[in-house]
């Protein structure tokens, strides 16, 4: 069973009757299990963390789209953006959003000034697929069809089917 339960003024979530960690707040709509994996985004005064199986991530200003299986991983803003796949940290972006994670690795829309490109990250490394003519930084995320991909992209985020999970939007 997993739940979230208030503790004195603090929250914590309760995972097969262990409480864990103290929060200001579990984010709602964030509770998740799969893969054998337990997560939420949890709120201790300005830090957003990523709890994943009771361990706590560095703290951001935002944690968006917690996945758990088939891999672990979320978007996290603070100074900039990153993926975190498999406690692994991507490189920086001015904004990063949409994270897809699949068998064979994981895809996001990444920003860098005022291009968007999608991040492709597969076994044999990392590649960066640029913003097709006549897309601009508001329009790239909206990228819904594979037929809308520049030439080479092999995962493309699909806007309607992330959400963050701090139930805001992302811009």
């Amino acid at each position: 069973t997993l739940y979230a339960a208030l503790d004195g003024d603090r929250w914590r979530v309760v995972v097969d009757g262990v409480p864990g960690p103290r929060f200001d707040a579990i984010l709602a709509g964030s509770l998740s299990d799969g893969g054998g994996h337990t997560g939420y985004v949890a709120q201790r005064g300005t830090c957003v963390h990523a709890v994943i199986d009771d361990v706590e991530s560095p703290c951001w200003r935002e944690v968006a789209s917690l996945t758990l299986e088939p891999q672990v991983g979320y978007l996290a803003l603070g100074d900039g953006g990153h993926a975190v796949v498999n406690d692994l940290v991507g490189p920086r972006y001015d904004d990063v959003r949409y994270l897809v994670v699949g068998e064979g690795g994981w895809a996001y829309a990444a920003r860098r000034g005022p291009l968007w490109v999608v991040v492709d990250v597969r076994d044999d490394g990392l590649r960066e697929v640029g913003s097709p003519p006549g897309k601009t930084s508001a329009q790239a995320p909206e990228w819904s069809a594979a037929e809308d991909a520049p030439p080479g992209a092999s995962l493309v985020p699909r806007a309607m089917e992330m959400a963050p999970a701090k139930g805001v939007p992302l811009g």
